[in-house]
């Protein structure tokens, strides 16, 4: 597939556009100077191989780029007189401001997929008359809008364009393009959807129906009110979603993540095809398991993120969870987050290992200390060993100020989660984790029965800053 890449050397005026380079299936061009008859004759022929455009005004790898404002575009569409320069362009993506104004020098009904994500472009005319020639082929959109404009008239015709474009699959924008908010169901082939929602939030009585919709991520506004996203999601229709992402600027985005859970279950229309849930931003604040419960009604749930939320959780919570989410491939809840008051020890995961076969990721906040009971005992309490059916391969621990690490713990993920790496939740380097991975391989390395690794697995994983030792060379210290 041919790609053509503008490379913009030069800040003064540039009007040449020829083949510089080929090579493994991308062009080069360069602008340097006025052309003759021949050179743009040599150009068409090769622009009608041009397939992608990414145009940018990166000087290298190592240099962020200039700007060229002073491009003659002007003289490129008088030559033209209307035609386009790539009539067979079907991608284009830019990150330079200024070429917006002769967009349509490029753009053709074949066009599928654009992407414009320069931070201060304004929507131009040709910008917006290119866009209105390919309402029936354009499958994906992403812009960058301004958060103000000089010219609302121009925003508004740019924003009916989008809506026109029926054949849309995927529309992210860092903006509330509709309102009323039911003139996005003119989108009716949207599969993935990425917005702003405003700080007024949709009407009471709005109704959004999106059937093809299967991913959704929203952007809450930066106050300390719920109701503009909880009443976004009240509103929503859409029996396909599967994967629901709201990020938060707001530092009090954890104490609204209740309102948020709660307007789940009483949106439109149930979300039970949901498969992940993902919280992201400044989430200070605590939640509890109760806060969790009404997206229990999800029962197809695979992914639950909450990494930076505080959670306090029970060890009688374990077992809710695992029984309300069989399907579970990826959870983390308060994993990172300090203030996350729970006093789960690691005995309190046996669940997951009995309701969750499928769970590979674990993230909680969870002590790692010398139990009251054994896991011998724990385990005939809850039923018979599990080991045999858990896959788990990652489980990401909060690092803690035991200074020792414990055999009988290491014995228990041994035998509960025989292919799981330990993994400290941070960065930080933490000698306990090591030393009990170390025990639990040596323990299974001693099995007459040693259970089958998943694939892909790692039986082992080293933890040190600034050097690539293994385990062996410093675990022998850490034993108890």
């Amino acid at each position: 597939m041919d790609a053509l890449w503008c490379d913009l050397r030069h800040p003064e005026p540039l009007v040449r556009i020829l083949p510089e380079r080929t090579r493994g299936g991308q062009a080069g061009l360069t602008v340097v100077k006025a052309p003759t008859k021949d050179e743009w004759r040599r150009f068409e022929q090769y622009a009608l191989r041009v397939r992608i455009l990414r145009y940018s005004t990166a000087l290298g790898d190592g240099d962020r780029g200039i700007s060229a404002p002073f491009i003659n575009w002007e003289s490129i569409a008088r030559y033209y007189r209307g035609r386009h320069l790539l009539p067979n362009l079907h991608t284009f993506v830019s990150k330079f401001e200024y070429v917006h104004e002769w967009f349509h020098l490029f753009v053709g009904p074949p066009l599928r997929h654009i992407e414009l994500m320069y931070y201060y472009w304004l929507p131009t005319g040709g910008l917006i008359r290119a866009l209105c020639t390919c309402p029936q082929t354009l499958k994906t959109a992403k812009f960058r809008i301004p958060k103000s404009t000089k010219d609302p008239k121009t925003m508004e015709q740019f924003v009916t364009a989008i809506l026109s474009m029926e054949a849309l699959t995927t529309l992210e924008v860092d903006a509330f393009l509709a309102r009323p908010v039911e003139q996005l169901q003119r989108l009716g082939s949207l599969q993935q959807l990425s917005l702003s929602i405003p700080a007024y939030g949709p009407d009471s009585s709005a109704r959004l129906r999106l059937p093809a919709l299967e991913q959704l991520r929203m952007e809450a506004p930066d106050t300390a009110d719920a109701s503009p996203v909880a009443s976004f999601i009240r509103c929503l229709d859409v029996p396909s979603l599967r994967a629901l992402t709201i990020r938060s600027p707001n530092q009090r985005a954890a104490q609204l993540a209740p309102e948020y859970m709660r307007s789940i279950a009483s949106a439109a229309a149930p979300f039970a095809e949901l498969r992940s849930f993902a919280l992201e931003g400044c989430l200070n604040g605590v939640l509890s398991i109760d806060d969790l419960s009404p997206l229990f009604a999800c029962r197809r749930l695979e992914s639950m993120n909450l990494f930076y939320t505080a959670v306090t959780l029970q060890p009688s919570d374990i077992d809710t969870v695992a029984r309300a989410w069989p399907d579970l491939k990826l959870l983390r809840l308060g994993e990172e987050n300090y203030g996350s008051q729970s006093t789960l020890k690691i005995y309190d995961l046996l669940p997951f290992a009995l309701h969750c076969p499928r769970l590979e990721l674990l993230g909680l906040p969870v002590l790692i200390t010398d139990a009251d009971v054994s896991p011998e005992s724990t385990t005939s309490s809850r039923g018979t060993s599990p080991r045999a059916t858990s896959q788990l391969k990652t489980l990401r621990l909060r690092k803690n100020d035991v200074k020792c690490a414990s055999a009988d713990v290491a014995a228990f993920l041994a035998s509960v989660f025989p292919h799981a790496v330990l993994k400290p939740a941070s960065a930080n380097f933490d000698r306990t984790i090591d030393a009990i991975t170390a025990m639990k391989d040596a323990l299974l390395d001693g099995m007459s029965e040693r259970p089958a690794a998943a694939p892909g697995s790692v039986w082992y994983v080293a933890f040190s800053v600034g050097s690539s030792r293994g385990l062996q060379a410093d675990c022998g210290s850490d034993r108890p």
